[in-house]
């Protein structure tokens, strides 16, 4: 008589080692494929969220300044009132931070009978020129202020035209 003992696998075969290995790849690649998507929506909320921030910060100077003619250069010279130890009060730069450059523009009247609605308005800016270009990344950043534009009331200029793209954002403070 012969007795038929049954043999116990231990371990995987090198099928279904494959098998979870490919599974993974391809999870593994979609999650790369959609984080630089994020990257790209997190740095635009930052530009976004930097801009408004000296914006408030300029309008709590102009609030404080209303009854001596607050002036664009005052709020420059006064940027670390406002803005912390990190605002620069040199130049046109205000702040630079993760490479990009955030300062203050303004318009001066254009005609000789000066128009308070439509003359001297306040702009916050980001110049992001200066941040390079990893795998299109500042193409993404583009693209995602681009989208962002019309909610948060982004120009592409001090002309007031809506954002459509380019290294340097607006956003109107007055």
């Amino acid at each position: 008589m012969k007795i038929f003992i049954k043999k116990s696998r231990k371990g995987f075969t090198l099928i279904e080692l494959l098998i979870v290995i490919i599974i993974l790849g391809v999870l593994s690649a979609t999650m790369m494929m959609s984080s630089g998507s994020s990257v790209a929506s997190a740095r635009a909320e930052m530009i976004i969220s930097n801009m408004n921030t000296i914006k408030n910060a300029a309008l709590s100077y102009l609030t404080a300044e209303f009854a001596n003619h607050p002036t664009i250069e005052g709020f420059k010279t006064n940027a670390k009132t406002y803005l912390g130890e990190t605002a620069n009060t040199n130049g046109n730069t205000l702040l630079t931070l993760d490479k990009c450059q955030y300062g203050v523009e303004h318009t001066k009247a254009t005609s000789s009978i000066p128009d308070a609605a439509t003359d001297n308005k306040w702009f916050v800016y980001c110049d992001f020129s200066s941040f390079g270009n990893n795998n299109g990344e500042k193409t993404d950043i583009i693209n995602k202020l681009v989208k962002a534009a019309s909610a948060d009331q982004l120009l592409s200029g001090t002309d007031g035209a809506g954002y459509s793209g380019g290294e340097k954002v607006y956003m109107r403070i007055k």
